[in-house]
């Protein structure tokens, strides 16, 4: 998995281009890493560790706004199934948040004495882009900056917008799931390899389609036909490795998921952190958005290949 990730063109493009997102990419394994570690039996300062990393990384990028709750529940789920004690799981819980707000709370209430909020940030971890591509596809169109007639501040419209999203989400369901789900095709399978190449070949960066997509299928369709030439080869080209990667990958948390025990758990508890960053990308997402969880990606990549090549060799055996 390491060596995938050493190696692939984008990893390597992103990783050299925004060095916020390598920190923070960092930071977010720390946090995985020592929070497995506390619940396989190491010591609490673990935890402790958990949650510092994880507030560290709330600090580099917002988008790890919510990601506290998935390590949460999965700290009760899993220990619950691990048959830790009560006492060392709400210990636990209460050591991680100690972690997670000494890193977070000074910036907290520096905000609240400027701007007389505690949000770390005014980005809206997804809400924005789901609300935009809702309202396009119902026809909508909302000024937040003079919402009801009134001038709002920036604080004011992070609130505005957040609650019309989850407000339209409650409303038409399908309609976010479709436009969730369509959105999950640029997330895994983006505009990464165009992007790097295009910074080796002038020609080919000018000759890139791009869009601005907010959820619609005509404006996927659209740009998929977009692509000819040499920058249809470096495209669709892209498209087929990372698709081999992300299925390998799929077989990989099968295979995970099958086996049972620590390899079940982990598999889960990967997942929701992939999906979390899926989700609250938000739509129009491409290979930067998925460049925090490509470490998670390539270990079940790995276990897939591995798998894929232990069975190529036991057939070349028996054909022997």
């Amino acid at each position: 998995a390491a060596g995938v990730l050493a190696i692939e063109p984008t990893v390597a493009y992103w990783n050299n281009q925004l060095t916020t997102e390598s920190v923070f990419t960092v930071s977010v394994l720390a946090a995985t890493y020592c929070f497995l570690a506390f619940l396989q039996g190491s010591p609490r300062r673990f935890v402790f560790y958990a949650g510092f990393f994880l507030g560290f990384a709330l600090l580099i990028r917002p988008i790890t706004e919510y990601l506290g709750i998935i390590f949460l529940a999965a700290l009760f789920i899993l220990g619950v199934q691990k048959r830790i004690p009560w006492k060392r799981l709400v210990f636990g819980a209460a050591i991680f948040a100690a972690g997670y707000f000494i890193t977070v709370t000074p910036w907290m209430i520096r905000n609240q004495l400027l701007f007389g909020t505690t949000s770390v940030s005014t980005m809206n971890v997804g809400f924005g882009k789901y609300l935009k591509a809702i309202q396009k596809e119902l026809g909508i169109s909302v000024n937040y900056a003079f919402y009801g007639g009134i001038p709002r501040t920036e604080v004011e419209r992070l609130a505005l917008v957040r609650a019309d999203a989850l407000r339209l989400v409650a409303q038409h369901p399908f309609l976010f799931v479709k436009i969730h789900l369509i959105g999950l095709v640029p997330f895994f399978l983006g505009d990464g390899y165009g992007t790097t190449f295009g910074v080796l070949f002038p020609a080919l960066r000018e000759s890139r389609v791009v869009t601005d997509w907010s959820g619609s299928p005509a404006e996927i369709i659209s740009f998929l036909r977009g692509h000819t030439g040499l920058e249809g080869v470096v495209f669709w080209g892209g498209k087929f490795i990372w698709g081999a990667l992300v299925f390998a990958a799929l077989v990989g948390a099968g295979l995970l998921l099958k086996a049972g025990g620590w390899n079940r758990r982990f598999a889960i508890f990967f997942l929701l952190i992939v999906y979390y960053f899926a989700l609250a990308s938000g739509v129009g997402s491409y290979s930067r958005f998925r460049f925090p969880v490509n470490p998670y990606i390539f270990i079940f990549t790995a276990v897939g290949s591995t798998a894929a090549i232990n069975w190529l060799r036991s057939q070349y055996k028996k054909a022997v």
